[in-house]
């Protein structure tokens, strides 16, 4: 595995976790006022479910999976749209919150463009190639 792909990976272990609890716990922004039982439930669910996918993809990609480092580039780049559009609306209001919230998608990005390196390339065709051939 390329020193490229691995640093992406710790990037990716280490702000995943962080991202959590500082949306959860330290975001001064009030939490949306949450849903009745049955729907919050199918909520929680249904978030488990895409954080697990997510997961599963950002897995795939260390694994030398080449469709697994696309999918994780095009939800980076469908994503930018939204996350600047967060960061000039909030910034008003909220400067270091919203500098904060744009560092973790960037450190997201990071995560992904790491995977985009020559070495990292070089490394997916041999594993795309010799999973053709096995």
């Amino acid at each position: 595995m390329p020193t490229s792909v691995r640093v992406s990976m710790w990037l990716f272990l280490v702000s995943w976790p962080l991202g959590f609890l500082y949306y959860f716990f330290l975001d001064p922004a009030p939490l949306p006022q949450l849903p009745q039982p049955p729907l919050l439930y199918l909520m929680l669910v249904g978030t488990v479910l895409v954080m697990a996918l997510a997961v599963n993809i950002a897995l795939s990609a260390y694994q030398g999976r080449n469709w697994a480092r696309w999918v994780l580039a095009a939800a980076n780049i469908l994503g930018f749209p939204g996350a600047l559009r967060e960061f000039f609306v909030q910034f008003a209001r909220a400067p270091a919150v919203s500098s904060i919230h744009l560092g973790f998608f960037l450190i997201g990005a990071l995560t992904t463009a790491l995977l985009f390196l020559p070495e990292a390339n070089r490394w997916y065709r041999h594993s795309w190639s010799s999973a053709r051939v096995a």
